[in-house]
């Protein structure tokens, strides 16, 4: 069988792909890992005028996507766009068609808010946003922690929240008008689901720098209830010191360590970046990543950052990614039973295998780690230190620290 690639596309109800096979000139969907909302362009040749009449899609309308191959890779779920931007032109008569899966109908983006939060999960903060723009919100990161204080100020939801994840370490995307957050170091820590060589690439680019990132630590500030200004720095083990400021003021000493890794991480994402075009690949979406190889240096394991795939009218396909080296987070000090930790508040676990948390988010403070579990998805058993932590159980590694 040849290799074929086209686009089952449904306006609304009404799937219109067999109405314009003929038609296509391009299709191109783009998949962001982060901030921006995942969009869709098709250019149609347009001769008959059927869409400057008919077929002229309604304000609001919502657009569905997905592509299929023949003698390729398999299928692709776009998800669900809304409409937002239609042009005409000619000649010759030819008809675009934008769509972007943030829902632009509501005040989501477009309206700047004030309010606060007191003793809120991030997740809690997120659902109210999400509840109050009536979108669905997919909340998939094990770290939740109880923040103290949260305040918006004039600062509209879709920023907002951005933001306040970015700031805790977490990672917010709109995927088919849907709010997800997830813990990009979860992602990171799985598995490449391919290996990328040059023989497979149309075109490459690979780059380093050590301007703006290559930091090894990270200092924040943080208030102690008396009211004492302290700070903290955490620091990649074994590394020479390129201190990174972070002017933004934390609560406490839980959130200061948070804050500081997530920032270290943000800042050193942009160190070594790759680039490249392949004959289309499903499979090559934001979210997974990819080992890299038979480029010296640049060798190494690379999360997907962006993916676009463009299809022609002829059925050709091409993928391009976006990606960065996959960090590796060091803990300053090797941790042993029987040591005093911090633990940065969240959820616990029966066993160090469990796939479900017990007992509700714990509080942040001191512990006592008792066991280590090696390679566990929670390899640190914590006993609260009383009026500290209520934490007792299992908990993930990027929560404790010295």
């Amino acid at each position: 069988m040849s290799r074929r690639a086209f686009v089952q596309v449904n306006i609304n109800a009404a799937d219109i792909t067999g109405d314009i096979a003929g038609d296509v000139l391009s299709i191109s969907y783009t998949d962001n890992a982060a901030q921006d909302a995942d969009d869709i362009a098709i250019s149609l040749q347009n001769r008959s005028k059927t869409w400057l009449y008919d077929w002229y899609p309604q304000e609001g309308a919502t657009l569905r996507a997905k592509i299929i191959t023949q003698g390729w890779t398999g299928k692709l779920n776009c998800g669900r766009f809304i409409i937002d931007d239609v042009s005409m032109s000619g000649r010759p008569l030819q008809t675009d068609i934008k769509g972007i899966a943030m829902p632009v109908d509501t005040e989501f983006s477009g309206v700047k808010r004030n309010r606060t939060w007191s003793k809120a999960t991030i997740k809690e903060v997120a659902a109210s946003i999400a509840d109050k723009n009536k979108i669905p919100l997919v909340y998939s990161a094990e770290y939740n922690p109880v923040i103290d204080f949260v305040s918006q100020k004039d600062t509209c939801d879709k920023e907002f929240l951005y933001n306040f994840c970015e700031k805790y370490g977490l990672t917010m995307k709109l995927y088919s008008n849907r709010i997800v957050v997830y813990d990009m170091v979860e992602l990171e820590s799985k598995k490449a689901i391919m290996t990328l060589r040059e023989s497979d690439m149309l075109s490459w680019n690979a780059h380093s720098t050590i301007a703006d990132t290559g930091y090894t630590a990270c200092t924040v500030k943080y208030t102690t209830k008396s009211g004492q200004t302290l700070e903290y720095t955490y620091e990649i083990n074994g590394k020479t010191r390129k201190v990174y400021e972070h002017t933004e003021k934390v609560g406490s000493l839980a959130e200061a360590q948070r804050v500081a890794r997530a920032k270290l991480r943000e800042v050193n994402m942009a160190q070594t970046t790759f680039t490249c075009s392949l004959p289309g690949n499903t499979k090559l979406v934001s979210g997974v990543c990819v080992n890299i190889r038979g480029f010296g240096n640049f060798n190494g394991k690379y999360f997907i950052d962006k993916s676009t795939h463009e299809i022609s009218g002829s059925g050709g396909y091409v993928t391009s990614i976006e990606m960065h080296k996959v960090m590796v987070d060091y803990d300053p000090v090797e941790l042993k039973p029987g040591d005093i930790v911090n633990f940065a508040g969240g959820n616990h676990y029966v066993s160090s295998v469990a796939t479900t948390p017990t007992g509700g988010s714990r509080t942040a403070g001191k512990a006592t780690l008792t066991i280590i579990a090696k390679g566990a998805p929670h390899p640190y058993h914590l006993i609260g230190v009383a009026g500290s932590s209520n934490v007792y159980g299992w908990v993930d590694a990027s929560l404790v620290s010295r």
